[in-house]
């Protein structure tokens, strides 16, 4: 979401603008300045962009359909001004959409091409849609421009850089685990995930948004797909002050009771003759649909095991 910003032009008839990158940040950036245009000062803006397509980019362009953006509708409008914008543009196209809806990335990208459309048609403002690649910036006293690898040499009074996410940076290790074929540095590469088979054993490194689109995309490729999340950051995964109960001093970790996506907890199992005794130990306070959840789950490890279960709460936080 972009507001009208703090840009500065020279005092010259037309203001002429040239934005390098054709993404989202570069779509709501000529949406917000096509609405600053006056009959008396209109606006040119030039978008360099190397891709044949200008306005999903790499985050609403090659995302699969089970991807969903990380806010909420009405707060993902082009205009700040107008948090229903998105929401009406989804009613006029048949997209089943509420205010507190996740949309999928890729109806994102639709929508991100439609303002673009609609910031080249506002009345006194121009868009021209250049495709290049922006290989080097020239300033001069009062003019900019943007030099394209194929010579081309596009003036302007202000450059705007939305270049976005650059792709990963490799990994500063000679070790062979980062230069064989089944590691993935860039999973938004052409075919970077045909790598991996359904019988796999998959180690996502990182646990932030893009572990969760690659997780979404090979579960709906290989259902039975196995996958290990790692990070850094155990405060992600755990709240801090419960670290040493899971990772005890020997080397080895205690069995965890996990819920979106988190530890909440620790558990044990002791086979006594024909019962089996779970003991579950809460971090904080659980809700009671995670209690249900954790208690159907050791419902079935003893039925698994062929025992009746006995099961206890330790220092119980929950209701």
């Amino acid at each position: 979401m972009v507001d009208s910003g703090p840009i500065r032009v020279a005092d010259r008839s037309v203001a002429r603008i040239v934005i390098v990158g054709g993404g989202a940040a570069g779509v709501l950036m000529s949406a917000a300045l096509a609405r600053r245009a006056e009959s008396g000062r209109p606006i040119d803006i030039r978008m360099i962009e190397r891709e044949s397509c200008c306005g999903p980019g790499l985050a609403y362009g090659k995302a699969d359909p089970g991807h969903v953006l990380n806010n909420t509708a009405n707060r993902m409008s082009a205009y700040q001004d107008d948090p229903d914008h998105l929401l009406r543009w989804c009613a006029s196209r048949g997209v089943a959409a509420d205010r507190g809806s996740f949309l999928p990335r890729p109806t994102y990208g639709r929508y991100l091409s439609s303002v673009l459309g609609s910031a080249g048609a506002t009345p006194d403002a121009t868009l021209l849609r250049i495709r290049g690649e922006a290989v080097q910036i020239r300033e001069a006293a009062e003019r900019t421009s943007v030099e394209l690898s194929c010579g081309w040499s596009v003036p302007g009074e202000v450059v705007v850089l939305a270049l976005g996410n650059p792709p990963p940076h490799p990994q500063p290790t000679r070790d062979a685990v980062y230069s064989g074929q089944r590691y993935v540095a860039d999973p938004w590469a052409s075919g970077a995930l045909d790598v991996v088979g359904a019988d796999d054993h998959v180690l996502l490194l990182g646990t932030g948004l893009t572990m969760v689109d690659v997780a979404l995309s090979l579960a709906a490729r290989y259902p039975g797909v196995r996958m290990v999340a790692a990070t850094r950051h155990a405060e992600q995964l755990m709240p801090g002050p419960f670290k040493d109960r899971v990772y005890r001093p020997q080397g080895w970790l205690s069995p965890v009771l996990l819920a979106g996506g988190r530890m909440l907890g620790t558990w044990r199992q002791e086979p006594k003759g024909r019962r089996l005794r779970v003991t579950i130990e809460p971090f904080v306070k659980l809700r009671a649909g995670v209690r249900r959840e954790a208690e159907d789950e050791a419902h079935r490890l003893a039925t698994w095991t062929g025992a009746d279960l006995d099961l206890a709460w330790a220092d119980d936080r929950s209701p």
